[in-house]
């Protein structure tokens, strides 16, 4: 599980953060 969004944070690891947290909202 990706741990906490930090404050400032790459465009990349966001998306995959975004993507990752809308799956475990999913499941």
């Amino acid at each position: 599980m990706p741990p906490p969004m930090p404050a400032i944070v790459d465009r990349k690891y966001r998306y995959t953060w975004a993507v990752m947290l809308a799956a475990g909202h999913q499941t």
